[in-house]
């Protein structure tokens, strides 16, 4: 674990809260536990970085990033329904938001069809 990793735990522990501006080492933290094959630390870490990335403002697309990284967590775990609702979520904020021609929409689709 890295050293960052220890010290965003350790914020988020003694918080009780995920502040928006840990969300950078959360998402990193994710990404190091997804890539070593430790998919439940990965989808708990990336879920702590989705609730930061909601106290961004909603056309934010750290959103939309955090949402696609928690998904294919959730898709590598069995989690297939809660993928796709999550897929289907991210697809229809992305729409509203930014219009349906952007690359968070086309990952989020390569997501739903390997579910």
């Amino acid at each position: 674990m890295s050293r960052s990793s220890i010290v965003c735990a350790a914020i988020i522990l003694v918080s009780g809260r995920v502040y928006a501006d840990n969300w950078a080492d959360l998402v990193r933290s994710g990404r190091e536990s997804f890539t070593a094959g430790e998919y439940a630390k990965a989808k708990k870490t990336f879920g702590d970085a989705l609730a930061a990335a909601k106290q961004f403002e909603e056309s934010d697309p750290r959103r939309p990033e955090t949402q696609i990284h928690l998904a294919n967590t959730l898709l590598e775990l069995g989690e297939f329904g809660r993928c796709e609702q999550l897929c289907l979520e991210t697809i229809a904020d992305v729409e509203k938001h930014h219009g349906a021609k952007r690359p968070e929409i086309a990952s989020t689709e390569s997501v739903l069809a390997r579910l």
